[in-house]
């Protein structure tokens, strides 16, 4: 019998429970038989009357929330996958910000420069110093001749280098590879990743051609914007080459039908063309990066130069102060954008949602991550109208999950929605009930009954509903034992409990008997 009821469902233990409970007070008032009166005598005595609101729902996170980028841009990383626990704060997905990283980098340089100048300003100058400040200025200014001297050796080498790669190295890998409509010389499972990879093989090949004729318009005597304009071209050309070369290699890994030898002699080819535009890629970038410094080195020099000869007034240091932040403020908005193009966790959780591949194009305000707390976890139900009254945020709730049956949960309610629900056409209105105690073996999803002990009254005269009776101008009366007849008394009633007990507010004392006719 135990055992039935163990097994047995909510409902049924409640209508087992009512049973008990009516078979044991028939019992006690039966135990009062034979006093003169006609019925059963039930003594009025006070205890502890509850209300309960029972409800079911299920388990679902605390928080929960889907994530974006605010711009459209090619993702360069994700490094989580679906069911990770992540913390506060953790990287989940970036964009491509290559550009913007180096107008920070710029900006940074420019508050450096910045307050080199007001530190002049600050400082005053000497003949001596002035003198000085026109050696350094030459000598930065002839380094920086040199560095430029090397640009078209250098742009030289890396489009040979990226000739190579394209025309010579992914020759066999294309056929039609120098008009407009090349194509892969092998198969591979995805037609879109196909479609794409020929499209860009026609682009780069237009690039480079376009890169051949800048560098043939180069001479001993071109000016500093036109070196810097090929350096700019080649090394966007080679970062775009490199990720074409990296997408080739993945193509191979899903070919279709090549022969062993040949997929490792493409691969052979793909691999001597990434090396050599690796290389190539670090030379431009370093020639770049060493001009950039240079020439912040030379405009530093020259700016302190020139305030040596000046000197400075209240207003010149005033007005460098302000250029200080402004230029201050600048990397502060370039670190912004960057920082837009970056998902950080807001939360700690588990990542429930992931929905793109490096490489591809993320659309703006489309989510594709989503991050639920795992660790905090609550009920939603709905409870009906007639109940609502009684639930209010903060009452103890008893929570019992069909997948741990023989456990009960603590918790309160912490939340009820102001505005109804209607489901199957009844009103009801949502409540959220927060578990007490964090549980890792709880899950979202779960099936809960749950226990709202919505009032609890101690102390107070108590007696069964059944023993009241309504008239039909909405008073209540019992009959009252007084020696050996029983004479209708009127009463006040109260709370009445989820048991089926009724607070008693006056015309009844306690010890008092009642005669309850249960026929």
């Amino acid at each position: 019998m135990i055992g039935f009821i163990r097994k047995a469902t909510k409902r049924q233990k409640l209508i087992f429970g009512g049973i008990a409970g009516l078979i044991l007070i028939i019992g006690i008032l039966a135990l009062s038989k034979g006093n003169g009166v006609s019925g059963e005598i039930f003594v009025v005595k006070k205890g502890t009357l509850t209300q309960v609101v029972s409800v079911t729902g299920k388990t679902q996170a605390v928080s929960n929330v889907e994530l974006s980028f605010e711009k459209a841009g090619r993702v360069a990383s994700i490094p989580v996958k679906v069911g990770d626990r992540v913390r506060a704060g953790q990287v989940l997905a970036s964009l491509e910000s290559g550009e913007l990283r180096a107008s920070l980098a710029d900006a940074l340089a420019n508050v450096d420069v910045q307050k080199a100048k007001l530190d002049e300003l600050l400082i005053g100058s000497r003949p001596e110093d002035i003198s000085i400040k026109e050696s350094e200025l030459a000598k930065d200014k002839q380094d920086l001749v040199n560095y430029y001297g090397s640009v078209l050796n250098v742009s030289n080498d890396a489009f040979n280098k990226a000739d190579d790669a394209l025309r010579q190295q992914l020759d066999a890998l294309f056929t039609n590879d120098e008009n407009l409509n090349p194509s892969l010389s092998f198969e591979i499972s995805s037609s879109q990743f196909k479609t794409n990879i020929e499209s860009r093989r026609l682009g780069l090949g237009i690039e480079l051609n376009e890169w051949s004729k800048k560098i043939g318009r180069l001479g001993p005597i071109s000016n500093e914007t036109e070196l810097d304009e090929i350096l700019v071209f080649g090394n966007s050309y080679l970062s775009k080459l490199q990720s074409f070369l990296n997408d080739i290699f993945q193509g191979l890994n899903s070919s279709v039908a090549l022969s062993a030898s040949t997929l490792e002699t493409y691969k052979g080819n793909v691999d001597t063309a990434r090396a050599n535009i690796s290389t190539a890629l670090s030379t431009l970038t370093g020639k770049i990066q060493n001009i950039s410094a240079q020439k912040i080195v030379v405009q530093k020099a020259q700016y302190q130069l020139d305030l040596e000869k000046a000197g400075s007034t209240k207003e010149q240091i005033a007005a460098q102060s302000a250029q200080v932040k402004q230029a201050k403020a600048k990397t502060q908005v370039i670190q912004a954008q960057i920082n837009q193009n970056i998902i950080f966790a807001p939360f700690a959780g588990l990542v429930a949602k992931q929905d793109l591949e490096i490489g591809e194009v993320a659309a703006a305000n489309v989510t594709f991550i989503s991050l639920i707390s795992d660790d905090k976890l609550e009920v939603e139900a709905n409870v009906p109208e007639v109940s609502i009254g009684k639930v209010a945020v903060g009452n103890l709730a008893k929570i019992k999950l069909d997948a741990f049956s023989d456990e009960i949960f603590e918790g309160r309610v912490g939340y009820v929605e102001p505005a109804e629900t209607l489901v199957e056409g009844v009103v009801n209105y949502k409540i959220k009930v927060i578990f007490d105690k964090a549980d890792k073996r709880i899950r979202t999803g779960l099936t809960a009954d749950i226990d709202i002990t919505t009032l609890t009254k101690e102390n107070v005269l108590m007696i069964p509903s059944f023993a009241i009776q309504e008239n039909e101008d909405g008073s209540f009366t019992v009959n009252q034992k007084e020696d050996r007849e029983a004479v209708l008394v009127e009463i006040e009633v109260g709370v009445r409990g989820s048991d089926g007990s009724v607070e008693i507010i006056s015309g009844l004392r306690e010890d008092d008997e009642i005669v309850v006719d249960l026929e």
